[in-house]
């Protein structure tokens, strides 16, 4: 294969890892979405599409990889001989890449942050309506003073 080419083929799978980057970003922005809204069942079906956009990034990044030997380690890439070596229109869909990664990063993170949250508050939520009294919830009386454990009751008998 001619060098340029290749330099051609390297942009070219360099611009489709970026249109999947931004479709996976776009799917973690449906999901803070679909947090945002307490919607479960948009939720369900997100976290398919994320899996989906998640496993076609993977399969670009080792097609990448085994085709022109580039590193995976986007900064590693960035600061490579090889990809000095590249037109420029290849570096710059290289830097895009590396934003829109690190934008990915922090929304997905953001996300799980969320995620657990709501995994916390409905567990203990859980606990206080059972009866069971968590170490970790502190309750309120009616006058603001907090509640000391001891005193378990239950919302009714079957």
């Amino acid at each position: 294969m001619s060098s340029a080419t290749q330099q051609n083929d390297l942009t070219l799978h360099l611009s489709e890892l970026l249109a999947s980057l931004t479709k996976f970003y776009d799917v973690l922005g449906a999901e803070s979405n679909a947090l945002f809204n307490n919607d479960s069942a948009l939720l369900f079906e997100i976290s398919q599409q994320k899996e989906a956009q998640s496993n076609q990034i993977s399969l670009q990044i080792k097609q990448l990889e085994s085709s022109f030997g580039l590193p995976t380690n986007l900064v590693t890439l960035q600061n490579s001989d090889e990809l000095k070596s590249q037109p420029r229109s290849a570096q710059q869909v290289l830097e895009k890449i590396i934003e829109l990664s690190e934008s990915c990063k922090e929304l997905n993170m953001r996300n799980g942050i969320t995620i657990q949250a709501l995994f916390n508050l409905n567990s203990q939520m859980i606990e206080i309506l059972s009866g069971n009294e968590s170490p970790s919830v502190s309750l309120y009386n009616a006058t603001g003073a907090k509640k000391h454990g001891g005193t378990k009751s239950s919302l009714g008998k079957a």
